[in-house]
């Protein structure tokens, strides 16, 4: 897996992560509460590893789960599962989860840093996350995501 910090100012620390299916998924925030934007770019990907790293992922103290990419609206859906299964017993706690399919990739990016919104919680920590990604598309994403974080 590769992890770095791509970004970091007053209003929010973001970082850049990509994965293939033999990897586990871990946060770079500890147990802090964060935004994941995940960019699914594997059309092969199983069910298992979907359920297996949406448990991770959930598991990780995610607040905000905002899927794009291939089956983003099945993400959702499964990201949705995981956190109902593994937070069962607790009602503090919440995950909100939206899908972006075939949406413009600045539009995403417009709605993960500048329109989502979470009651209380703040969305100062963000985790975008490409699965199953070329290097080409890492290089891509990447340098989308610097160009708008300047603006």
């Amino acid at each position: 897996m590769i992890m770095q910090c791509i970004h970091q100012d007053d209003r929010r620390e973001v970082w850049f992560a990509a994965m293939d299916a033999a990897d586990d998924f871990y946060s770079p925030f500890d147990e802090r509460p964060y935004v994941l934007l995940l960019i699914n770019h594997d059309s092969g990907l199983s069910d298992a590893d979907r359920l297996r790293w949406s448990t991770e992922i959930v598991s990780s103290n995610c607040r905000y789960a905002i899927c794009a990419g291939i089956d983003g609206s099945i993400w959702d859906d499964t990201l949705d599962w995981a956190f109902v299964d593994t937070h069962i017993e607790t009602t503090d706690e919440m995950l909100l989860t939206t899908w972006h399919d075939e949406e413009p990739f600045e539009d995403v990016l417009r709605f993960s840093f500048d329109q989502a919104r979470f009651g209380a919680y703040p969305l100062n920590h963000y985790l975008v996350l490409c699965l199953g990604s070329h290097p080409r598309q890492i290089t891509q994403v990447v340098a989308d995501l610097t160009q708008y974080l300047q603006r």
